[in-house]
């Protein structure tokens, strides 16, 4: 099997080594040993049995515990190195009680369906678990989203096609009319299940807008009366 080298656990820890900056390695080595040192002297022990509340115990102890010789406080990045050995000890996956996997198709189908659509709380959180999938929204994307961004897409005789395209610089002027970039995403109208289409969602979203709403941000907190 020439594909597959075989290089050994104590070989690939070498050469990662020896391609770490030698200042990091000696921080490390450091504070390992101090922290090996500090379990010495509080007689605590490390081993197979160890809970995971003991070791979070002996790490907050020597995190809030651990001083110079003389007393003082260390520096802001000595404790950042504590901190990085911290977490390589809790990245133990035997200390690991649960874990956390993605959601299948089923179970999301499940939980978008137990939304009634004829709600103004319910029909947004139900948009909005369609949608952040679709155009893949990251951080507060959805927060920040305006009536806008959103357009019906026309063919060359001004007839629907019944796609949306979505692309921020829609609510931005400039001279020469929009600048379409490469940017845009596209809502497309579910054929096979139109419980759960975006385009029909959006429309009853934006249908539901009264005119004493003043702001075009597209997601709003719903009157309780």
């Amino acid at each position: 099997m020439k594909r597959y080298g075989t290089s050994s656990g104590t070989e690939i820890d070498k050469e990662i080594e020896d391609l770490t900056p030698q200042n990091t390695v000696k921080t490390h080595k450091y504070v390992w040993k101090q922290f090996t040192e500090f379990c010495e002297r509080r007689n605590y022990k490390l081993c197979a049995q160890t809970s995971e509340e003991q070791l979070a115990s002996i790490l907050k102890d020597w995190a809030f515990n651990m001083k110079r010789a003389d007393g003082t406080e260390y520096k802001e990045d000595a404790r950042k190195a504590r901190a990085a050995e911290r977490k390589k000890l809790q990245a133990i996956p035997e200390k690991r009680k649960t874990n956390s996997v993605a959601l299948k198709a089923e179970e999301i189908s499940k939980i978008i369906s137990n939304f009634d659509e004829n709600t103004p709380d319910d029909l947004q959180k139900k948009f909005y678990q369609i949608c952040s999938v679709q155009l893949a929204w990251r951080g507060n994307e959805a927060v920040f989203c305006l009536t806008d961004y959103f357009k019906a897409e026309c063919d060359n005789y001004g007839q629907p096609t019944g796609r949306i395209e979505y692309n921020t610089i829609f609510s931005k002027t400039a001279q020469g009319g929009e600048k379409h970039t490469a940017e845009s995403k596209w809502f497309t109208p579910n054929e096979n299940c139109e419980d759960k289409c975006p385009v029909r969602l959006l429309k009853k979203m934006l249908s539901k807008r009264t005119p004493n709403i003043k702001t075009n941000r597209l997601f709003l907190t719903p009157n309780p009366d």
